[in-house]
Parts: structure tokens; sequence; C-alpha cells
């Protein structure tokens, strides 16, 4: 429909706020990279700032987690409103299915490359027209909309002239607002009467420029200066058979190690069934039903509480006997003790309420739960026919040793001391890649293989 008459919002200030978790986030987060006048600031949640960044990986095809099978094609059909109602779809249904054939085509499952559809849809590219201030709120267990997105997002305003203020928590995809431990709703009026009214209530200085809950301590939030700081330092360590070693001391290695994909046809359908069942078993003990679909290297105990700050890489000379192939990684922390749990408890049920004539909401927070063996820190996945960059295919010889380096999913985690690092080199991921169960054998060679983690010290 073309529009003719214009009708001037008289009722509005001309201060405009956009804000929401996720979807409602990222459609914030894409607002305020077009520079538009008006838009005072954005509160995004959960919100993409890279479409790739969501649906792929490393020249992988990746599912958001929990969402096997799903990519943009889905995701834009179930967003087309107007299939709700008959009188408003039938008119236009040719036109939407061939538009939505086309980005089935441009999407391009076969390679999982960057390309020009998905860079239509980064918005990184346009961070540098963003005049909006920004409070940015992420989940650091969010396995769905994953920490790369606001890790991007933050390192690409880090310079520019904006106020920006980053939360980080322990949830996975949710919001924040009926925590007891966080006044998230009074952060919010501080900042709105700021940014939309122009109360001078010194916003920008009182609330710190990075908020981030503790994994280890229930209830408790702390304050930094930055979020994966560029000078952050860091700790390598070396691949060993089944060890990660201090780099700066350990001996020299020689040979490979090698571990299989393919499992056996019972096995592989249970864990297609069962991706708790697989996630665990991956991580478990070195003789269980993964011990040789996987490799997996500890520390040893640590003598002092270790601070993750930032994104972990992995470097490695790997080869696979066919040519095509994938590595995926997990950083874990391995050590008993009571953790977080999944998903925070509902401490009084519709104790809050939310506003006049309008809803209550829970009283939540995260509580410790039984003693677990393992965490996930952050994991990570590469093509390897994508190893220099993800829009370009290299060649890959069978049983040929390449050079490969791997950013992993950007992180804050507390190692406790006592506890060891450890990191899982793989191949299928049930919760997120493509299940292929094909007969490949990669190899690893130990010398000049390592893990380095972006740490804080105090």
């Amino acid at each position: 429909r073309d529009a003719t008459t214009a009708i001037p919002a008289w009722w509005s200030t001309h201060a405009v706020a956009m804000t929401g978790r996720s979807y409602l986030g990222t459609l914030a987060t894409a607002a305020a990279t077009t520079g538009v006048a008006g838009l005072k600031t954005i509160i995004s949640e959960a919100a993409i700032s890279s479409w790739y960044d969501y649906y792929r990986d490393g020249g992988l095809v990746i599912a958001p987690g929990g969402f096997p099978g799903e990519d943009a094609d889905v995701l834009a059909e179930e967003v087309f409103s107007r299939e709700q109602q008959a009188g408003a779809y039938l008119p236009l249904r040719d036109k939407w299915q061939r538009a939505l054939a086309q980005i089935t085509h441009d999407q391009d499952r076969q390679s999982g490359n960057y390309n020009q559809f998905w860079d239509a849809r980064n918005y990184l590219k346009d961070a540098a027209n963003i005049t909006a201030d920004l409070l940015l709120v992420h989940g650091l267990n969010d396995w769905n909309v994953k920490p790369r997105n606001v890790n991007n997002l933050w390192n690409a305003v880090r310079d520019l002239p904006v106020t920006k203020k980053l939360i980080l928590h322990q949830g996975q995809h949710i919001y924040i607002n009926a925590f007891r431990s966080i006044d998230y709703t009074d952060i919010v009026n501080l900042w709105l009467t700021h940014e939309l009214l122009g109360v001078d209530n010194q916003a920008e200085s009182l609330l710190p420029n990075v908020i981030i809950q503790d994994n280890t301590q229930p209830e408790h939030w702390q304050a930094y200066p930055d979020w994966d700081a560029p000078n952050n330092p860091s700790r390598e360590f070396a691949l060993r058979e089944d060890e990660l070693r201090d780099a700066a001391t350990a001996t020299p290695a020689t040979g490979a190690i090698s571990f299989s994909d393919q499992l056996p046809h019972e096995q592989f359908n249970t864990y297609t069934h069962d991706i708790v069942r697989w996630q665990r078993e991956l991580l478990g003990d070195k003789h269980d039903a993964m011990a040789h679909h996987r490799l997996l290297f500890k520390s040893a105990g640590l003598t002092h509480d270790l601070v993750l700050d930032g994104k972990p890489t992995v470097h490695l000379r790997v080869a696979v006997n066919q040519p095509v192939g994938m590595l995926s990684f997990q950083v874990v922390d391995y050590g008993e003790a009571k953790r977080l749990k999944v998903s925070p408890t509902v401490l009084a049920r519709k104790s809050l309420d939310e506003g006049f004539q309008w809803r209550e909401d829970d009283l939540r927070e995260f509580q410790l739960g039984a003693v677990t063996p393992w965490h996930l820190i952050t994991k990570g996945h590469r093509n390897l026919q994508n190893r220099t960059n993800v829009y370009k295919v290299d060649e890959l010889k069978p049983n040929v040793f390449y050079d490969l380096s791997v950013t992993l999913q950007p992180t804050h985690y507390r190692l406790l001391a006592g506890h060891q690092l450890g990191l899982v080199i793989y191949a299928t991921d049930f919760g997120m890649t493509v299940r292929g169960n094909q007969d490949l054998q990669y190899s690893v060679q130990l010398d000049g293989s390592t893990l380095t983690v972006p740490i804080l010290t105090d």
C-alpha cells in the first residue's frame, strides 16, 4: 500500500527509546545502526547484531540452541503476520511464496558461507552510524542468541561518542526484570528518565560501564570498566595427551592423537533424541561412551581462582581422512561443586506489581543446585574448508595436516581454585550442527596446538 497523507505525531516529544528482548531487541539494534534522528536510546536484551552469527558459525550451518533445523526462511514465515488473516494474506500469497523461496535459496544451507544475503543482514557494518545511547543486556549462557552477538556490538561501539552500558547475567534467553538481586527496573527508570526527559540524574556515572553476575555466588553482581578489553592479558595452555599444560613450561610433544566422528547406529539415534545425554557423555569420564569420539584435555588443579574474560582461541594442526570436515570445541569447568541452576527459581508467585491495572510477575532468582562435576563455559565451531575466512572455501586434502585457528564464543567466567580447566575437541554437535554421522577420522598434532584464554588479574 502507498501512503500519501502525512499524519504528524503531535503527541510525541521526538525523544524516542526502543527496547525488547530477542527479535524486538534486534529491531532496536537495527534501527540504531541507521542513525535515525530522534532515537535517543535503545535497551536491547538478547539481541542479534548479525544474522550470520545467529544461524552460522565458522562456515557451518548452526542451529540456535534448542531449534535444530531452523533457518532464516523458517523465521521469516514465523514473523510474516499477514498469514494470520486470510483476507490480508490471499492477495499477496503468490508474491510471498516467491520471496520465501528466494530467502531459502540465498541463505545457502549447502555451504554455510558468509555471502551477500548475510552481509545485508549484518548490522555491525553500520555500527559507526549509531548516535543513540546503548543499554545492552545479554545472558552468558544464552545458546540461542549466542554471546558473540552482544560482544561484537560492544566492541564495535567501544570508541563511539555515545554512552554505552552492558549487563551480563548467568541466564539463558531470558528477561532479568524480576530478579531479586538486581534493581533492573530502577536501572531502566534512571536510564530513561535521563535519556527521554533530559533529567540530569547522573545516570552515565552512577551506572557502571559493565555489570556482570557472578557464576559462583548467588545474588552477587560485580562492576567492571570493560568486557573483553583489547589489553586483557592471556594465559596459554599447550595440548598434551589428556592434559592442558602451561605453554611456557611444557616439554615438546611428538605425534598426533585421533578420534572418529562416526558413532554406532544405536548410539547415534539415542543422541538425536536425547541431547542432554549426549552432552553429559561428551564431557564425561575418559572411558565413557564418547571416549573414542572426542579428545579431552584437562589442566592440573588450579592453585588460585582463574577469571576468563573475553574470547578463548584454539590453535591446532589438524587432518581429516576425507575432503570435508568440521571441528567443534567446548571449554569446560571441571570440579565437584554446587553451581547455579540452569533457570532462575521462583521465590514468590505474582508478587511483583508491574504497573497500574497491568499485570503481576513472579519474583525470581538464580539459586545453587545439587553438586555437579562440570559446567560448560563456552564453545565454538569451524568448517575445515573455511580455515582462512567464512566467505571462501579452502582446498582440503585428505590426511594432510593444516593449521587452524578458531575463536570461540566470548565469556566471563570464574573458575575456582582446585578446579580444572578443560578443552573438548569433537566434530558433530548434536545441539547445533548438521548430524551426518559420516566416516570421518580426525587427527591433531600435539606439538604447537594450544588453548589461549583471556583473563583478568587482581
